[in-house]
């Protein structure tokens, strides 16, 4: 008996193990600070969770979730996606897995969402990144990882229901007579929506509906799939990209405002002719004139 493991929960190691890796200083061209270079490492992190999900689907459905036949032919695979990072895409149209078409306006940087919005248009990896990014992809894409994920399986169903449970259920309320009708409610709720539910619950119970109680229901189930639907969508995913990436280019440009050199000197403000008719104190008249002003607004706002 195989031991799997999930495919998102594997991903999401990929991706941990790849924002704790140092790449070279010259692998993004473009960014100067260890900030900027660190936001990118992130972003590649993400791209190269994405490609080897991309990859995986793509050789199990190919060869129908042989593992042999998939091991034997992994390795050319992650030597053209390793290539196409570096900017030579000759093999990408045979064996980059249906990720890279290795044309210039359909190459894996035009593709990738994630690489298109943040930006990043090349990469100038060296012998060690090519090392780095190579062990980063084998995590999913090596042996192990293809016989861990066999069958494209996943957990997500199982804590879906599980948090569907833990909010009907809490763990810090004891239910001594409502228990089975509250799972079975919860489990019915994530197996067909929340309206379809509330109808078989109440046809079962033989209880009637009112036009208008089965109206609100019709409602709340074209809701919930509606939903679901744009949750899912390629457009909100893109657009959320896009968001991300307009925060980081924000944050980017604030700090770049906030290196930036204060024009302001001290004593700008007062009059150079009457600087020289000051006070023995070292205050002039104007100075002095001023904070009398804001020292009679405060008392008077009091």
């Amino acid at each position: 008996m195989k031991c799997l493991a999930d495919v998102v929960h594997l991903s999401q190691t990929q991706v941990k193990r790849a924002k704790k890796k140092t790449f070279s200083p010259h692998l993004f061209p473009g960014m100067t600070t260890k900030k900027d270079r660190q936001e990118c490492k992130c972003v590649l992190a993400a791209d190269l969770k994405n490609r080897s999900s991309m990859i995986l689907k793509h050789m199990s459905e190919k060869f129908n979730a042989d593992t042999d036949q998939m091991k034997h032919e992994m390795p050319s695979v992650i030597n053209a996606v390793l290539q196409c990072y570096g900017g030579d895409c000759s093999d990408c149209a045979e064996k980059s897995a249906g990720t890279c078409a290795g044309g210039d306006s359909d190459n894996w940087f035009v593709r990738s969402r994630s690489l298109r919005e943040n930006g990043i248009t090349a990469l100038h990896p060296s012998e060690t990144d090519i090392q780095t990014m190579r062990e980063i992809l084998l995590i999913v894409l090596g042996d192990e990882g293809i016989e861990k994920t066999w069958g494209l399986s996943t957990t997500q169903s199982n804590e879906a229901a599980n948090r569907a449970l833990s909010s009907r259920c809490p763990k810090n309320v004891k239910f001594s007579k409502s228990i089975t009708a509250r799972v079975g409610s919860a489990i019915l709720t994530c197996n067909n929506g929340p309206g379809d539910a509330q109808r078989k619950i109440s046809h079962r119970l033989g209880l009637p509906m009112s036009r208008g109680q089965k109206r609100y229901h019709a409602a709340e189930q074209k809701r919930n799939t509606y939903s679901q639907r744009h949750r899912r969508s390629p457009s909100t995913q893109t657009r959320r990209l896009q968001q991300d990436a307009k925060t980081r280019r924000d944050k980017l440009k604030r700090r770049q405002q906030a290196q930036l050199p204060s024009d302001y000197k001290k004593h700008q403000l007062d009059d150079s002719s009457s600087s020289s008719d000051s006070i023995p104190g070292g205050e002039s008249p104007d100075k002095r004139l001023r904070r009398s002003v804001r020292r009679d607004h405060k008392y008077h706002c009091l």
